[in-house]
């Protein structure tokens, strides 16, 4: 039984999944706002921001918890 290969397959899929989700929660809280007229109020003016660098974060978060799981 090659074990190996099904834990790289699980990471690999883990891997792809937080991609997923660091790349939809900023399109997904644009569209939000965009689509159903939210209000964040004082904070409107900022959400181009926001959004842009939590891809970026959110990546650097991931990494860090993948490289965390591998020691």
């Amino acid at each position: 039984m090659n074990h190996n290969h099904s834990q790289g397959a699980q990471a690999w899929a883990k891997h792809m999944l937080l991609m997923l989700i660091c790349c939809l929660v900023p399109i997904g809280l644009v569209a939000a706002v965009s689509v159903f007229g939210l209000s964040l109020g004082p904070l409107q003016g900022l959400l181009p921001y926001v959004a842009a660098l939590m891809c970026p974060v959110m990546m650097i978060g991931m990494m860090w918890m993948m490289m965390r799981n591998n020691q």
